[in-house]
């Protein structure tokens, strides 16, 4: 075998294993890129399903904005890593309009409605939590002021424990109209519970103050019922109804007599 063979079969191996390890780098860096678009589209998602899961006064326009903001470059890095991502591309539209159209509501206790179920209230108050988080972490990283953020956490604190306040007042009152004292008491103590836990400073005094007005007035009540249910069932009563059921038979069998 000649010199000029040998070294034409040395170089076609040589080109064999330079063209296996290009073809398995790139699909290595392909497989890279997939997981990555994977976890960037991820990352996109659990944004939205954090802001979606909160009514919209619930969340300011600031954060509002940082987050939609932070899903569109989440989803376009998407798409630079796997252009035929569609789904990426549908939210990436869906998202844009949505901060296009977004407006501000403002943080009223008087907007919030009580929430159906105590699982309703734990899951909002996670997810208040996990807004608090989030603010924290963009201040962290310079997306937010530090005035900003902390004006932002302190609302969010205030909203952890007003929306809580709501749902067990709403109880409280609900019970009170079918005239279920004892049941409207429980419900006030959680909301007064709650007021008592963050009341630095007194600011909930005027509101703790009305809330035990309420516990004492559903007291009496409670009280006042229990005594005219035992008044109703107490032994002169029960011999009063005996004479009066004894005198209606006896007139009964007079009429028959004559």
């Amino acid at each position: 075998m000649s010199k000029w063979v040998i070294i034409g079969l040395a170089a076609t191996v040589m080109l064999l294993m330079a063209t296996f390890y290009i073809n398995a780098t790139l699909e290595r860096m392909r497989t890279r890129q997939k997981i990555k678009a994977a976890e960037l589209y991820e990352k996109a998602c659990r944004l939205q399903a954090l802001i979606d899961g909160l009514p919209t006064h619930l969340i300011s326009i600031t954060v509002n904005k940082i987050i939609l903001e932070e899903i569109i470059t989440l989803l376009s890095n998407t798409l630079q890593l796997s252009s035929k991502h569609d789904n990426a591309r549908k939210k990436l539209s869906a998202v844009k309009t949505q901060l296009k159209n977004i407006h501000d509501t403002p943080n009223d206790k008087s907007n919030l409605k009580p929430v159906k179920d105590p699982e309703e209230l734990k899951t909002l108050r996670r997810k208040l939590t996990d807004l608090s988080t989030y603010v924290q972490t963009a201040s962290k990283q310079r997306r937010l002021s530090n005035t900003i953020a902390e004006q932002e956490l302190t609302l969010l604190k205030k909203l952890h424990v007003d929306v809580a306040v709501v749902y067990y007042l709403n109880l409280a009152r609900e019970a009170q109209k079918i005239k279920k004292y004892r049941l409207g008491i429980h419900n006030y103590k959680q909301a007064l519970a709650e007021y008592q836990k963050v009341n630095k400073n007194d600011i909930h005094s005027n509101a703790i103050a009305d809330i035990e007005a309420a516990i004492t007035d559903l007291q009496d009540r409670e009280s006042k019922a229990n005594t005219k249910t035992t008044s109703d069932h107490s032994p002169q009563s029960e011999l009063t109804e005996g004479i009066n059921a004894l005198l209606s038979e006896d007139e009964a069998q007079k009429k028959k007599t004559f």
